[in-house]
């Protein structure tokens, strides 16, 4: 018999976990939303994503796997520090999740928003400060 250990992760939040067994006879279905084969006290309501891993992951790797990907996906996300954060020390590591597909990110400092915002490597404005590799 096997022992198999499960989370339940909701909007990237752990929300329940528990065990539950195989023997080597079990032939197992897994059903998504619902606790039983009559689907007694199952799942009402939509369910948009599920994901089921053969290792356990962190709760962040959670997070990460999960996010969802944005209208502009090339873009970076999950900035560190976060968007619109103010009183940033002057040490901080910046650090963010690149965009799919992504191998490098153009990387833009200034002190006049509008500038950052919209410059591009064309019309750099004087703010792009370079390139980043992802990792």
């Amino acid at each position: 018999m096997a022992l198999l250990l499960a989370k339940l992760y909701v909007d990237g939040e752990q929300a329940s976990d528990g065990s539950f067994t195989f023997s080597p006879n079990t032939n197992a279905t897994v059903i998504i939303g619902a606790d039983n084969l009559d689907g007694g006290n199952g799942f009402f309501g939509a369910i948009d994503e599920v994901r089921i891993y053969d290792t356990a992951l962190t709760q962040e790797e959670i997070q990460t796997d999960m996010f969802e990907v944005s209208t502009k996906p090339e873009l970076p996300f999950n900035p560190n520090p976060k968007n619109n954060m103010t009183e940033v020390t002057r040490d901080a590591i910046l650090q963010w999740k690149p965009g799919i597909y992504a191998v490098m990110h153009d990387v833009y400092f200034g002190t006049d928003f509008n500038d950052v915002n919209e410059a591009t490597k064309s019309d750099p404005r004087g703010v792009l400060v370079g390139e980043s590799l992802d990792s």
